[in-house]
């Protein structure tokens, strides 16, 4: 198993009072045949009296066979952003990992995945105007991610 909490506060005067709390929380419990892993972040951000943040994301797994070159996984996520308008979103799929290279804490992997998303939206105005008009969209995305941590 693996904890790892960590919280930072900014706060500035002068020209641009602002005040920003950033905080993540993240691990992984298992063993070398299935593993959980969580991250969550929550951001908070207010210039003067505006709140121009307030986001939570949270990325859960569940992986078959971690420690192997090929692994598959199954994956949930949450997602709010004040920014971009989204009252609410969440992913559901599944997909694989194939790990470059994993030595200890370092690795570098590329996965691709298959989801079905939801997004409800505070807004109804969108870029592509396709969406135009309704406060909700359903997709199924393909997920391509590269990742990699090298400890000193």
């Amino acid at each position: 198993y693996d904890l790892h909490l960590a919280s930072t506060i900014i706060l500035t005067g002068g020209n641009l009072e602002r005040v920003v709390s950033q905080n993540r929380l993240w691990g992984e419990i298992g063993n070398n045949t299935i593993q959980f892993v969580t991250e969550n972040s929550y951001r908070y951000g207010k210039n003067f009296s505006r709140i121009v943040e307030n986001d939570i994301l949270t990325r859960n797994y569940v992986r078959f066979f971690p420690n192997k070159k090929f692994y598959g996984f199954v994956l949930g996520v949450y997602e709010d952003n004040f920014k971009r308008s989204i009252e609410k979103r969440w992913q559901l799929g599944g997909g694989g990992s194939y790990n470059f290279f994993k030595k200890k804490k370092d690795f570098l992997k590329t996965s691709l995945a298959m989801v079905f998303e939801r997004s409800k939206y505070k807004d109804s105005i969108f870029n592509i105007t396709h969406y135009n008009g309704s406060f909700t969209a359903e997709e199924i995305r393909g997920i391509i991610r590269f990742g990699g941590v090298h400890t000193i």
